[in-house]
């Protein structure tokens, strides 16, 4: 399938049921992972790591416990109800979905307008059922979720992503690019490859690419551009930049279940799943990516070209946000700022919208939730909004480097190795490290722009391991804005420092 062109342009009540299990002490899980029996020991590792790395705390529920204790008409409305009460109960705001359709299922939509062709394709895959809790998405009670007089609001409640996975090796392909991408520093985070080809003889790819690396993308990051006025071939240049490892991949062409095209028009030039499934670039240089083409996140047909992007073992994507259906353009645009084309122009704002450096997953839903008074008045922003799903950990953030460095000078007599858990966090760092012998320590905060928020320590310590924790607050005492910091130590003849990420 092809893109289609087009020429027009409350308070949650608990439902009854089961609550959920016993949660921490303090009554709270930030995240939950919904999976099947069969694969639910796979996520531990990804649970572990939420909690070390991210400071969130995870459990992994699964898919027959929801089935035996929720009600429902059916399996999808089972989970949603679920969902709701982990918000509720837990204060859950993130929801990782731990299968492909087979091991949790989707939810089938109707936005209110047809694509006038094969009327399968008019109902919409779509994840958004899972993230937005108020109502039933079925307020006239027919069974055909999400239409515009279903009432709904499209707000959501908690960030979902789904880990399109089917079998015990993919979840470990896809756990350990995850924690691979959240531990990664690599340089390649700044760089963005720009894909924008003819969707027809008068609706150009690469203006609105142009329009994006003009009003957007900072000037500290790389573009690398393929567009149709180039010569070589794209097919391969696309292969080229995604093998070296661009960090974010911007693509605006036509697509199918199994193809992601690069100049399909012109030269019928396009990547299938197996190409994607074979990049070596790496799990320290992964991709993020989006891109308004049809079907390329055909999730509930068969293994789409974003599965395969997905689960390449070797590289690949760590996330993308995709149509699960058709995209709608309006022809003759250039460049492109309506329907599914606006909505990957709101999710690049917000990624770059603070240059980059505190972008996360969840940027991706509020980016489409920007646009939720177009598509309550609009059909095709509704099928828009329906549409694209996000493949990924919803909870990852995307901060590249900043160019402040993680600097150590190595001397006799210097104190261990300064280290602070974790290094993503949103109540509280904890920095230790260790002397071998009676000195003057300073400990101090210092923003991305090199100015001191505060100063944890400032004395004379004994031999021995010592443990300081920052509370996020300044030395007014004020909680610090979302973004990256620095924990500098400095010692008798030694000074090492830390990145951290405070989150929202």
């Amino acid at each position: 399938m092809i893109l289609c062109s087009v020429v027009i342009a409350g308070l949650l009540a608990l439902p009854a049921g089961s609550r959920p299990g016993k949660a921490t002490d303090d009554g709270i899980y930030d995240h939950v992972t919904i999976t099947s029996p069969d694969l639910a020991s796979l996520f531990v590792p990804l649970k572990q790591f939420l909690l070390t790395g991210l400071n969130l705390r995870d459990t992994i529920i699964t898919t027959d416990n929801i089935y035996a204790t929720q009600p429902g008409r059916d399996q999808p409305e089972k989970i949603r109800n679920f969902i709701r009460e982990a918000y509720l109960n837990w204060e859950t705001s993130y929801v990782l979905l731990g299968g492909d359709a087979d091991v949790v299922p989707v939810r089938m939509t109707f936005s209110g307008r047809t694509a006038g062709g094969q009327p399968e394709y008019d109902t919409i895959p779509c994840d958004l059922y899972y993230s937005d809790l108020d109502r039933t998405w079925d307020a006239n009670g027919n069974n055909v979720f999400g239409e515009p007089d279903d009432s709904v609001d499209m707000g959501p409640e908690v960030y979902v992503g789904r880990a399109p996975v089917s079998e015990a090796s993919e979840v470990a392909i896809f756990v350990d690019k995850t924690i691979a991408y959240a531990m990664s520093v690599s340089p390649d985070r700044n760089e963005v490859l720009l894909a924008g080809f003819d969707w027809d003889d008068r609706t150009f790819g690469e203006t609105t690419m142009e329009y994006y690396d003009n009003r957007y993308i900072p000037d500290r990051f790389w573009r690398r551009k393929v567009y149709d006025s180039h010569g070589g071939n794209h097919q391969d240049s696309v292969r080229m930049w995604l093998e070296h490892g661009c960090h974010y991949f911007i693509h605006f062409d036509h697509g199918g279940i199994d193809l992601l095209c690069t100049g399909n028009r012109n030269h019928s030039w396009g990547l299938r799943g197996s190409d994607l499934a074979a990049l070596n670039n790496g799990l320290d240089r992964l991709t993020i990516f989006m891109s308004p083409a049809c079907f390329i996140g055909a999730f509930d047909r068969w293994e789409c070209v974003m599965e395969a992007f997905i689960k390449a073992p070797n590289g690949g994507a760590v996330a993308t946000m995709s149509n699960s259906r058709y995209g709608w353009y309006p022809v003759a645009q250039n460049p492109q700022v309506a329907f599914s084309c606006l909505y990957i122009e709101k999710i690049t704002a917000r990624i770059f919208g603070q240059g980059g450096d505190s972008a996360t997953l969840k940027d991706f839903i509020l980016g489409k939730a920007d646009l939720i008074p177009q598509a309550a008045g609009n059909t095709t922003y509704r099928w828009c909004m329906y549409a694209l799903n996000l493949f990924g950990e919803p909870a990852l953030r995307m901060y590249p480097p900043t160019g402040l460095t993680e600097e150590s000078s190595r001397i006799v007599l210097r104190p261990a190795t300064l280290a602070v858990s974790p290094t993503v966090f949103r109540r509280s760092v904890v920095a230790t490290f260790e002397l071998n012998r009676p000195q003057a320590v300073s400990l101090e905060i210092v923003d991305a722009l090199g100015r001191t928020v505060t100063t944890l320590l400032q004395g004379r310590l004994k031999t021995g391991r010592h443990r300081i924790v920052w509370n996020g607050r300044s030395a007014r005492g004020e909680k610090v804005g979302a973004g990256v910091y620095v924990i500098r130590m400095t010692s008798e003849g030694h000074n090492e420092s830390r990145r951290v990420v405070r989150s929202k």
